[in-house]
C-alpha cells in the first residue's frame, strides 16, 4: 500500500472529492478509513469533517490496534 503525502493540499482535496464521489456513486451509508494508525491525524480530521458536512449521517469507521477488550471499551491507547 502506498504512503501518501497527506500534507499535500492538492492530494487531500483529491481524497475528499474522491470519497464524496464514491458515496454518491455507490449510495454509501458508511466508509472506512483504512490503516488509521498510519494516517496524519489533522488531515484525516479534515477529511472526516468534509465528508460529514456533505453527509451528516454517514458512518465513518477505522481500524484500531488495541491489545485487549478492556482498552477497546474505554478507548485507552496502550503503548
Amino acid at each position: 500500500m502506498p504512503d501518501l503525502n497527506q500534507q499535500n493540499e492538492l492530494l487531500m482535496t483529491y481524497l475528499i472529492q474522491n470519497s464524496i464521489w464514491w458515496v454518491e456513486y455507490a449510495d454509501l451509508d458508511g466508509i472506512r478509513m483504512d490503516t488509521h494508525p498510519y494516517n496524519d491525524p489533522q488531515e484525516m480530521s479534515k477529511w472526516g469533517k468534509a465528508l460529514l458536512k456533505e453527509y451528516p449521517h454517514l458512518n465513518i469507521v477505522g481500524e484500531t490496534w488495541y491489545k485487549n477488550a478492556a482498552n477497546i471499551a474505554i478507548g485507552k491507547k496502550v503503548h
